[in-house]
């Protein structure tokens, strides 16, 4: 079975390096960075800010949502030596 004239020129359009945008990789790079040095420092608040939910308190009312680490951390994050 050949593939079809649009899987080919997909295909094609995906080997092409003129198309990739290098600018990505030191961006990625700073970002595994930033993270990798938050980790170290146990800044758990940045590191999963907004991606982890609370569930809301006991006996809060039934339509009650989640908050996230991001609405409950603090505004300031101040660097310690």
């Amino acid at each position: 079975m050949m593939p079809s004239k649009t899987s080919m020129e997909t295909l094609a359009a995906l080997r092409d390096p003129s198309l990739f945008q290098w600018y990505v990789i030191p961006l990625f790079a700073f970002v595994v960075y930033v993270y990798a040095v938050e980790v170290e420092r146990k800044n758990w608040n940045l590191v999963l800010a907004g991606r982890m939910q609370i569930p809301p308190p006991e006996g809060a009312p039934a339509d009650a949502k989640p908050t996230t680490l991001r609405s409950v951390a603090p505004a300031v994050v101040v660097a310690t030596p």
